[in-house]
């Protein structure tokens, strides 16, 4: 089992010294899609999920709202490093 793992190793660092081309630019990732193609939806307005379930399935709410928690300080605050 050793070896076959040093065998793995050899490899991938094979790969780490591979220059790979850069992929070609896209103008879009939907580019080649045909309006046929069974996954492409119109884009309908559609009813959403009422707010009463998604408040109950949240896992905390303020006001009606989903509440999350914050990920930045407000300006002015010191932050800790």
């Amino acid at each position: 089992m050793a070896r076959e793992l040093g065998t793995i190793v050899e490899y991938i660092d094979l790969l780490k010294d591979y220059d790979a081309p850069p992929p070609p630019p896209m103008d879009s990732p939907v580019e080649d899609l045909e309006a046929d193609d069974p996954w492409v939806l119109d884009d309908q307005p559609r009813s959403c999920l009422p707010r009463e379930l998604l408040l109950a399935n949240a896992p905390a709410a303020v006001d009606g709202q989903v509440a999350v928690p914050r990920m930045f300080a407000d300006r002015g605050e010191d932050q800790d490093d």
